[in-house]
């Protein structure tokens, strides 16, 4: 059987395995044999369970047999571990079964714990303030992108994403809170949603550098605004509060903003401008259309007084990253 079967076959027993179920003797000892062979074989996991069975009593092991074996084929796929989430093999795709010593029972039993992926993920998205957006939709087209981008040969297929994101992976890695940077307006020639996704792929490499990044639909953002129900309005301008001086802000289809007063342009987004170039914050947007972000804001705002002025703040806050690759992910 290849190993990749042989994982399969693991992930599947590690699902309906019960734990110290009831069996008679003679397939208990049967079970306890091939215990003992497994821990011979997969010496971690031996030294995670001895010092478990010294706890106990000359009972231990066998009150174990069920639970111990449950615990190796969940240990043997992650030794197989494709370091990846979305290859993760198990239906509890990013947990692992941890052995703890249960005193008033003399067994020792599996708790479920997260893996070293699932925690950095977790700690990731925790550093992500989404509004209007799930965290998990923001997590899968980062992974949907640079999964594809770290296979061999496959950046030489979208050199103008890969260059972007190496890019910003830079930026990241040396961010200085208090230098003021200059975001990108990321518009894509031949896709709908790629440049979408690779602003969404840039807010998880941000979160990487345990930077905290806000996230807004700018559509949801402003309808939300307008809004009759007064609950939606309070909770559009909290929105507002939080994301004005976050580190990095992610602005979702900027030309996508519906029909609303000139009090709600000038205020929300003549202002989130004026206060994002005040706190010298870094800003990234995304629109549907080629036009470019410093004449996108001014033809929104051409009918106030402030419409010159906020051009010239668009045009300090977003470098113009146009990406002509066709999006061949699968």
């Amino acid at each position: 059987m290849s190993k990749e079967k042989d994982i399969s076959v693991f992930a599947t027993i590690s699902q309906s395995m019960p734990g110290n179920f009831e069996i008679d003797d003679n397939d208990r000892n049967h079970l306890e044999d091939d215990v003992r062979k497994m821990l011979k074989d997969n010496v971690r996991a031996l030294s995670m369970i001895q010092p478990l069975i010294k706890k106990g009593t000359s009972e231990t092991f066998r009150n174990s047999s069920g639970s111990l074996y449950e615990f190796l084929v969940d240990n043997e796929i992650c030794i197989h571990c494709p370091s990846k989430l979305s290859k993760c093999p198990k239906k509890r795709v990013g947990y692992l079964l941890h052995p703890v010593y249960d005193k008033d029972r003399d067994e020792i039993k599996n708790e479920l714990r997260e893996c070293q992926y699932q925690q950095e993920k977790e700690k990731a998205l925790s550093l992500i303030e989404p509004c209007y957006n799930s965290k998990e939709a923001i997590y899968k087209a980062m992974d949907k992108t640079l999964s594809f981008l770290r296979e061999p040969g496959n950046s030489s297929k979208m050199m103008d994403t890969t260059k972007l994101i190496t890019e910003v992976a830079k930026t990241a890695l040396s961010f200085d809170k208090e230098k003021k940077y200059k975001g990108y307006h990321i518009r894509s020639i031949n896709s709908q949603t790629l440049d979408r996704d690779v602003m969404m792929a840039i807010t998880y490499i941000y979160t990487k550098g345990n930077i905290r990044v806000g996230y807004i639909n700018c559509y949801k953002f402003f309808a939300g605004l307008v809004d009759k129900d007064w609950i939606v309005q309070d909770e559009a301008k909290r929105v507002y509060q939080k994301m004005i001086h976050v580190p990095v802000l992610m602005l979702e289809n900027l030309n996508n903003i519906p029909q609303v007063n000139d009090e709600i342009l000038m205020t929300y987004l003549y202002g989130l401008l004026q206060e994002r170039v005040k706190a010298g914050k870094i800003t990234y947007c995304t629109t549907s259309t080629s036009i470019s972000a410093k004449n996108l804001i001014y033809s929104k705002l051409r009918n106030l007084a402030c419409g010159n002025e906020a051009s010239k703040l668009a045009d300090m806050i977003f470098e113009e990253k146009a990406i002509k690759d066709f999006d061949v992910r699968p």
